[in-house]
This record gives C-alpha cells, sequence and structure tokens, in this order.
C-alpha cells in the first residue's frame, strides 16, 4: 500500500498488484487506474516541488509511477516530469533527503540524485 499525501492535506491510498494500481482511498471494490505494471513489488515515498506533491513508485522493472493527485506518469526520459541519465526502468528504490531525490540503480551499486527541489531531471 502506498499513501498519497496532498498539498491541501488530504491523503489517499493506492494498492498495487502485478497488473495495475488500484485506488483503495474508500471502502468498496478499489477503482484500477490502468497503469503498466509487471512486478507489484514498488517502494515508494512522497515528493513535493513546490508546484505539486508526488507520490513516487518504483521497482526496477518498470517505469516510476508519479501521481499528483490528478494525473499518473509513467517517467521516462521524455515526459513531464523527465528523468534522463539512466534507464527508468532500472531504479529499484528511492529516498528524499536534503530536497533532493535519491535513486538506487537495480543489480548496481550506484546510485543518482535528482536536482535540489526537482522531481525529475539529469539524474547525477
Amino acid at each position: 500500500l502506498a499513501v498519497y499525501n496532498a498539498m491541501d492535506g488530504g491523503t489517499e491510498l493506492y494498492a498495487v498488484s502485478d497488473t495495475d494500481v488500484y485506488d483503495v482511498s474508500s471502502a468498496g471494490a478499489g477503482t484500477a487506474k490502468t497503469l503498466t505494471v509487471t512486478d507489484g513489488k514498488f517502494q515508494w515515498d512522497n515528493f513535493g516541488d513546490g508546484t505539486n506533491n508526488w507520490l513516487i513508485m518504483v521497482n526496477g522493472v518498470d517505469t516510476p509511477k508519479y501521481w499528483n493527485g490528478t494525473a499518473w506518469v509513467q517517467v521516462t526520459g521524455a515526459t513531464s516530469p523527465a528523468i534522463t541519465g539512466l534507464p527508468t526502468t532500472d531504479i529499484v528504490n528511492l529516498c528524499i533527503y536534503h530536497n533532493r531525490i535519491y535513486f538506487l540503480e537495480n543489480d548496481s551499486l550506484s546510485f543518482w540524485y535528482m536536482p535540489a527541489g526537482a522531481a525529475g531531471g539529469a539524474a547525477t
């Protein structure tokens, strides 16, 4: 389960399977979001860039999933936000520290970070 913390203070809850992401914020059956998911073992965190609060989910197999409270983005080097400098499908874990997103690369000892205060950009 992943929690999204909205800018207005509200929260949303998302469950992940090996085939999709589901909004389970309210009672009853979850609502499928029709995202491309092949491995449901996601790591997640929340990050605010001053314009949006993002729920960021990564698993080292699929493209990262970013949710801003309105729309999902399956992040690549050509989306907005975009991540460049490494294959986005290789991002297996993340950490937020001092207003930066740090990503761990799958099957590697490498880590990458985004520019300060940015949800995307050139990974360093």
